[in-house]
């Protein structure tokens, strides 16, 4: 689920690499000069309303670290169910988050990123809640109940407003955090530039065009000192840019201080689920975990796979995996969780590229590609 806002609700009344600078707003890149489409115009629209975020006001733009949220103070609630008599699966658990500054004292604005889940170790059982801003200090965290037995609530404090706000500005003033290089090659002759969806150009750096004739995604780099354009033979991840942030924002991302850090419950953070009575879901998330396996609510019936049935799906087959790090994660998890003899053919570090055999049980082979 993303975290959603919503005003005030009667719930609460209980309660280093030398790059060109970047500057904000100017218009240098080429195909910012071009006239969207109103279909463009709609989609930018509707992308920018989906990842839509509630700033902190004004007044706290620069807040000391101890005006900031602190997950130490933070603390979330059980509410009792409707009629007081406990839940049944079908029901809805609703928790009450508070967060609080380190000095302890309520924050009366919201934007923090919190995740939510319900989960119980014992069942293997998991499933993600629903997060509801009511900026003001107070968050709604909405979740199903799909089993029946114990389950565990988890809010943990992703980002406090405060860094959410230094993303926002990264992103938008910094598109060039993240860069790119290609290399150049002529017989002997090789040269490296910097890339990006996005370069200033000027007479003494003069851009190489490579912007998708079709999607019309753009694409440039700078034009080597001697070589063409036409002699671009690779594309790979250059790096980050180093320290964007002053070492005051830097204090908003502490691991174990306000990154990633639990909220700790004020009573018992367990409940026991009864069986259903007939009730119906008001929260319909796509799936969840039971018994360490992924249950779809819609949809397909997901098939649920062995080792053995996982080896003898795969004789004989040739699986093309294509994406990005997240297909990466997948293609590492088959080669570890399917036995067999693997061996590296081929790698590229431009774009990932592998073929690997795999030979389980000595009796098939398969060949993955990934890219």
């Amino acid at each position: 689920f993303q975290q959603k806002c919503l005003g005030w609700t009667p719930l609460l009344s209980i309660l280093c690499l030398s790059l060109p600078a970047f500057h904000h707003n100017s218009t240098f890149c080429v195909q910012l000069g071009q006239k969207a489409s109103p279909e463009d115009e709609l989609e930018e629209r509707f992308l920018l309303d989906s990842i839509a975020w509630p700033s902190p006001p004004p007044a706290a733009a620069t807040p000391r670290i101890r005006q900031t949220s602190d997950p130490v103070h933070s603390f979330f609630n059980i509410l009792p169910s409707r009629e007081g008599r406990g839940w049944h699966v079908g029901d809805q658990l609703e928790v009450l988050v508070q967060i609080r500054d380190f000095q302890g004292h309520p924050k009366h604005y919201g934007g923090d990123f919190l995740l939510a889940r319900l989960h119980s170790p014992e069942l293997g059982a998991g499933v993600a809640g629903a997060v509801l801003d009511h900026r003001n200090g107070f968050y709604s965290a909405l979740f199903p109940l799909l089993w029946e037995g114990p389950a565990q609530v988890e809010i943990t404090l992703v980002h406090p407003s405060e860094a959410v706000a230094v993303l926002q500005r990264l992103r938008e003033e910094r598109p060039d955090r993240v860069f790119f290089k290609s290399l150049f090659r002529l017989g002997f002759l090789s040269e490296t530039t910097v890339c990006n969806m996005c370069l200033p150009s000027d007479e003494q750096q003069p851009l190489c065009n490579y912007t998708d004739l079709y999607t019309g995604e753009p694409w440039f780099c700078y034009k080597p000192k001697i070589l063409s354009c036409d002699t671009r033979i690779n594309h790979f991840k250059g790096g980050y840019l180093k320290h964007l942030i002053t070492n005051k924002e830097a204090l908003l991302f502490q691991s174990g201080v306000n990154l990633k850090v639990p909220l700790r419950a004020s009573g018992s953070d367990r409940i026991d689920v009864l069986p259903q009575r007939g009730t119906q879901l008001h929260l319909s998330p796509s799936g969840y975990y039971y018994q360490e396996s992924w249950r779809p609510l819609s949809g397909p019936t997901t098939r649920q796979f062995n080792q053995l049935s996982t080896t003898q799906c795969l004789k004989n087959k040739v699986i093309n995996m294509y994406g990005d790090s997240t297909v990466r994660q997948w293609f590492e998890y088959l080669i570890s969780a399917v036995p067999g003899e693997w061996r590296r053919v081929q790698s590229s570090s431009t774009f990932k590229m592998l073929t690997l055999k795999l030979r389980p049980f000595c009796t098939a082979r398969s060949i993955v590609h990934f890219h």
